[in-house]
């Protein structure tokens, strides 16, 4: 998988950049790595999260449970089952669409990760939710 992981600028937002090909067992293993190297110096009660699966239009099934599993059990910082963290998806695919769905499943910690079709939106939509808390 081609993926960057980084923190835009000073702000506590976490932005997951993912490109095929994948190798879901593996790539999600390094992402999680790089996601709590980042997490670890961010110095806030809330992390945000932006996972850009723009570029990803053929998932398989299997790519999505496993690293929704991965994900939602791993307790590292950053990653879905952090208490901290608040993500969001970017993305039209359709496995993309039900792995945002599945999140909201008992199992995978009924999560609530909106998904939406491009990047510039997610991102307003976490600027307009840190700002309400601020207020």
């Amino acid at each position: 998988m081609v993926m960057v992981v980084k923190q835009l600028g000073d702000e506590p937002i976490i932005v997951i950049t993912v490109t095929p090909p994948f190798d879901s067992y593996k790539d999600v293993i390094q992402k999680l790595e790089a996601i709590e190297a980042i997490a670890n110096t961010i110095d806030s009660p809330i992390i945000y999260r932006i996972n850009d699966y723009s570029a990803v239009t053929q998932a398989s099934l299997d790519d999505i449970m496993t690293v929704l599993a991965r994900e939602t059990r791993s307790g590292s910082a950053g990653s879905l089952a952090d208490p901290r963290v608040r993500s969001v998806a970017v993305g039209s695919d359709e496995m993309i669409r039900l792995a945002a769905t599945s999140l909201k499943q008992t199992q995978y910690g009924n999560l609530d990760v909106p998904l939406f079709e491009s990047y510039d939106d997610a991102l307003a939509y976490i600027r307009e939710d840190m700002a309400r808390r601020i207020e």
